[in-house]
Formats: structure tokens, C-alpha cells, sequence
């Protein structure tokens, strides 16, 4: 458990002073086995896993084989402007940027294969299938040939027998 351990931490303590020394400082850096996380690396799960930790560290909590050291070092997080809190801020800021990273390598990579697999932005099938269903529904049914027939021989039976007598065109009636 690295950055339960005070020696570990007071290496942050470092990294801080660094970055409020020189803005540009990007020395503070979550590596794995898998990359470094500030940087994008594909390691998704332990980026969550080390976040989760992260969430939960509280730098005055830090364990020391020698008490000596515990001591030493959690004297100077106290003696630096913002003291344990600033610490535990710092460490938290970090690991946020680190996801931030992880997150747009990951959608970058699933974009790329998404359009790779021939899908479409689902912005684009949206519009098609809202255009489907207006040209579905400005279409009118179109009754069949021998329903037409069918009808028109029925009602040419009912009007045989009626005394008005009236043509019918079926083909220019809507259905």
C-alpha cells in the first residue's frame, strides 16, 4: 500500500512544493505495470481501483516502520502552508486528472473502433430514423389490386339492387 505509508507520502509533500515552486511541474505521476495513468494508459481498472483507494487516504493516517520518520515527516506536512489537508487535496486533484486521462484515451480508442466496426455516431442514426418514420407516415396505404376488385364487385351487387343508382370510382377513393 504505497501511499499509505509516510515515507511514500512525504514524497507527495515534495511533489507539491515543486509545483507551487514551478507551475509547470508535472513530477506528481500515477505509474502501473500498464503505463502512467496521467498520461492515458489503457488500464481502466486499475486507474478505478487506485482512485477508490485514493478517495479514501487520509495522509495523517500514514504508517511508518519507524516512528522517528512518522514523526519527522507528518511534522512537515504540518509546517507547510495548508498542512494535511493541502496533502490530501494534492492527492486527490492528481488522481482526478489521471482518470480525465484515462477516460479520453478510452473514449478516443472507442470512437476509433466504433468507426472501425462501421457504426454510426448515434446523432446521425437519430436523424435517420426520424426521417424513416416521416417518410413511413406521409406514405398512404395502398389497398390491394384485388381488394379493389373484391369491393367493387360487392357494392356493384348493392347498388344493382337499389333503386338510386350511382357510378362508384373505387380507385379515387382514400381507404
Amino acid at each position: 500500500e504505497p501511499l499509505r505509508r509516510s515515507w511514500c507520502l512525504f514524497e507527495i509533500l515534495q511533489s507539491i512544493g515543486l509545483r507551487d515552486e514551478r507551475p509547470n511541474f508535472k513530477g506528481f505521476v500515477f505509474c502501473t505495470s500498464s503505463g502512467v495513468l496521467n498520461y492515458g494508459a489503457q488500464a481502466y481498472d486499475v486507474a478505478m481501483s487506485i482512485a477508490k483507494e485514493v478517495s479514501t487516504i487520509r495522509v495523517q493516517d500514514a504508517k511508518a516502520s519507524v516512528r522517528a520518520d512518522k514523526e519527522m515527516i507528518d511534522a512537515l506536512v504540518m509546517d507547510y502552508p495548508g498542512g494535511f489537508e493541502r496533502v490530501n487535496q494534492f492527492l486527490g486533484e492528481n488522481i482526478k486528472e489521471a482518470l480525465h486521462s484515462i477516460r479520453e484515451s478510452f473514449e478516443k480508442d472507442f470512437n476509433s473502433l466504433n468507426t472501425v466496426l462501421g457504426a454510426r455516431p448515434a446523432a446521425v442514426l437519430a436523424v435517420e430514423r426520424k426521417r424513416q418514420f416521416v417518410t413511413l407516415e406521409s406514405q398512404q396505404p395502398q389497398r390491394p389490386s384485388i381488394m379493389i376488385a373484391a369491393a367493387a364487385m360487392s357494392l356493384a351487387d348493392s347498388r344493382v339492387d337499389s333503386e338510386d343508382h350511382e357510378e362508384v370510382d373505387l380507385e379515387k377513393q382514400t381507404p
